[in-house]
């Protein structure tokens, strides 16, 4: 199973940024074409805030851009394991799993952001072999979780429905992959 991110989905996200951008930097050559009219604390607050987020929204312009551009699929579950392009994790092998499940959170008042959790059998190894900045990630999931955490939205199918089809799946290849029970004489 190879699953992608959804293009309308990092369109959207290109979309926002850009609007985002714009808006700040209108506001931004609004407010310095006449820099002795910023006065009040408020308008001092406005004009720092337009400055950095100029930065900020074209990061998020070119990250989208190269998601956009990414041919390769987002997560992709097969005989080896579970494989993603986020956060660098790279494949996750079937020997080193010991579950795979879902995580939902209230990321907003309307909105819940649903995450495929991967528990390690062992989380050090792991996660040593990932790069320093991808580590930090990967540990702070693993304190909040349990697992590694993987978002499941825009990929263009329900997030549960995707959860479940992996965890059922890995179920059966975390099985086939464990060591046998020791033998009793």
């Amino acid at each position: 199973m190879k699953l992608s991110m959804s293009k309308p989905f990092a369109l959207r996200q290109i979309g926002c940024s850009v609007l985002l951008l714009a808006i700040s930097l209108i506001m931004l050559i609004g407010m310095l074409s006449d820099l002795s009219a910023v006065q009040t604390p408020k308008e001092w607050f406005l004009l720092v805030c337009a400055f950095l987020a100029l930065p900020l929204f074209g990061t998020l312009i070119v990250l989208s851009v190269r998601k956009v551009g990414d041919s390769r699929p987002f997560i992709e579950v097969d005989d080896k394991g579970i494989s993603t392009t986020y956060r660098g994790y790279g494949i996750f092998k079937w020997s080193d799993i010991l579950s795979v499940g879902m995580v939902e959170i209230q990321a907003s008042l309307t909105s819940k952001v649903q995450f495929l959790v991967i528990v390690p059998k062992n989380p050090g190894q792991l996660i040593s072999r990932l790069d320093a900045k991808t580590q930090k990630g990967a540990n702070n999931a693993m304190k909040q979780w349990g697992g590694l955490g993987i978002p499941l939205m825009g990929l263009g199918f329900k997030a549960h429905e995707i959860a479940g089809s992996i965890s059922e799946y890995s179920s059966q290849m975390v099985l086939a992959n464990a060591a046998p029970p020791p033998v009793l004489h």
